[in-house]
């Protein structure tokens, strides 16, 4: 259980730090602000969420973190968060997490972006007012039913909020 702000970083990246579940159940809990987790494999997680935000746990940060390994090391779900705002959830790769890889319930002004959804159910479920969050620069691939299971929640964006050049079937456009 993480309970107060702090930096938990691995000093060589995923491909060399893992956390793995000892009870099939969450790897990190997180009940504080301002935590940032950087760099870890974890799975095992078969009965609930890898990463688990308690309520108000805002203004933290997941990176760069590879979340499910394969389709024998996995996680049920990937990230939970419940009332927390100001998130950011950036460039982690989500692989075989069999249901949810990103619950996001009641939360608000947060980003999620450039993060790879392989295998799963859904990449990203927003329920309970889920407002004003910037969701864009993600790559899906094989997701099971959708990308996306949006119950409710307004004045989400999925798009960059700047211009940005990308290469598509090798031609390049701008948003």
């Amino acid at each position: 259980n993480i309970e107060k702000s702090l930096t938990l970083k691995s000093e060589n990246g995923y491909t060399s730090t893992t956390l793995i579940s000892p009870n099939a159940y969450g790897i990190i809990y997180i009940y504080s602000e301002k935590v940032i987790i950087d760099g870890f494999t974890m799975y095992g997680a078969q009965n609930s969420y890898a990463i688990h935000f308690a309520y108000y746990s805002s203004y933290c940060i997941i990176r760069n973190n590879r979340i499910g390994l394969d389709d024998t090391q996995y996680n049920k779900n990937g990230i939970y968060v419940y009332d927390s705002d100001y998130l950011t959830i950036e460039k982690n790769i989500f692989h075989s997490n069999t249901e949810i890889c990103i619950n996001l319930h009641n939360i608000h002004y947060s980003n999620i972006l450039f993060n790879t959804f392989i295998g799963s159910q859904y990449a990203i479920e927003m329920s309970y007012d889920s407002d004003y969050n910037y969701i864009y620069q993600n790559s899906f691939i094989n997701q099971l039913q959708s990308p996306f299971n949006i119950s409710r929640g307004s004045f989400n964006y999925f798009h960059s909020p700047f211009e940005i050049t990308y290469t598509w079937n090798g031609s390049q456009y701008r948003s």
